[in-house]
């Protein structure tokens, strides 16, 4: 992107449910927020006089110099206002992509929240817990396609070729130096509102980074003057909730679909075609994969692209980008956050649930549901 001052808030989100997640923190601050899903940067024009916008870049399984050039093509240095959207789990290529935004916004530091407590998501002296269990003995460090490799969230930013220290929130706004990258510890939600208060009072043009959670409470902060209308939630008729997600937690959500009398459809491979589905039917691949994530991801989405539906809920970001790659969407407009992690966005008549495929109880597509159900 071309330097410009329309964008006045921007987020760089490194894969598709958690650019959604992100859109939908902005949307409760400033309204229905556009994200932009396109493979390509966006017209400097695309989006005149616009107060936030959200890009996937689409990064997380790059490596790390291929995600960096990818990230400084997505910057526009005429934003004041910039959230780096991470990982909750520590994976993609999190070192390069920080010193990308540095090199983009030189004289800037960089703050990171990594922790999500909604989520399970903890850190204490610079170490990602996850439901109080270090990172590498989850199912996040089996992921087939990008395992995360540590928990120590200083030994993953080593490489970035900044100095980084570990603070706590109070401590945050006399620590601010530039070029500097300022880790901070947190447990529960307060810890996430100091530190964005903190970055707030300071008054200094800080890059901020974190999940999705963090996102929310800097951007409110930022945009306290923009209060955001409650959405009006369309009238669900036909969905259909796609999991494309290998990790542990959406397969039990699928589980429990089926043990609830549910339809579960399950995509084979080519030539599977969806057809006569009831109006809340799961889409699933068999639990032994294919060997080649990112094709069962494309052949899914074909799939489900023939089908009928005015509602998806989408289990993964890979296989979310490739839906909206299938059905040919470039942006949708993140709406709100249904649930901690879970956004809801339209694309034209098309109403999308997401959320990344590695958290949530086993009953979640229940509660998606009843949810959507309460306002038809």
């Amino acid at each position: 992107m071309e330097e410009s001052d329309l964008v006045k808030v921007l987020a760089l989100a490194d894969d598709a449910t958690g650019a959604l997640e992100v859109g939908a923190q902005f949307a409760c601050a400033a309204g229905p927020t556009p994200v932009w899903l396109g493979d390509e940067p966006p017209a400097p024009d695309a989006f005149p006089a616009l107060l936030c916008l959200v890009i996937d870049t689409e990064t997380r399984h790059l490596a790390p110099e291929e995600a960096a050039a990818r990230v400084r093509r997505f910057a526009s240095p005429g934003v004041a206002a910039v959230y780096k959207k991470t990982d909750s789990t520590l994976r993609g290529s999190i070192a390069a992509e920080f010193r990308a935004l540095l090199d983009a916004w030189p004289g800037r530091p960089l703050v990171y929240v990594p922790a999500y407590p909604d989520l399970g998501r903890t850190v204490a002296d610079g170490e990602l817990l996850v439901n109080g269990q270090p990172l590498t003995e989850t199912a996040f460090a089996r992921d087939p396609l990008n395992p995360a490799t540590t928990g120590n969230i200083r030994a993953l930013l080593a490489g970035c070729g900044a100095p980084v220290a570990v603070v706590q929130p109070e401590q945050l706004a006399a620590a601010l130096t530039t070029g500097r990258i300022l880790i901070c510890d947190g447990s529960r939600n307060e810890d996430l509102a100091a530190a964005a208060e903190a970055l707030r009072a300071a008054n200094i043009e800080a890059l901020a980074a974190g999940p999705g959670a963090f996102a929310g409470y800097w951007v409110r902060a930022i945009l306290s003057q923009h209060p955001a209308a409650a959405p009006r939630r369309p009238r669900i008729e036909r969905c259909l909730v796609v999991n494309g997600s290998r990790h542990p937690a959406s397969r039990e959500q699928v589980r429990w679909a089926k043990e609830q009398g549910w339809p579960v459809v399950v995509w084979r491979g080519p030539g599977t075609a969806f057809a006569d589905l009831s109006p809340w039917t799961v889409i699933t691949t068999p639990d032994q994969l294919l060997d080649d994530p990112p094709a069962v991801a494309c052949g899914l989405a074909r799939a489900v692209s023939q089908a009928s539906f005015d509602t998806l809920v989408v289990f993964g970001g890979d296989t979310l980008h490739a839906i909206c790659g299938a059905l040919r969407i470039e942006v949708v407009t993140a709406c709100e956050e249904l649930l901690p992690g879970v956004p809801l966005a339209r694309a034209g008549d098309l109403t999308l649930i997401t959320k990344a495929g590695g958290f949530g109880a086993a009953d979640l597509a229940g509660v998606i549901r009843e949810l959507l159900e309460r306002c038809t």
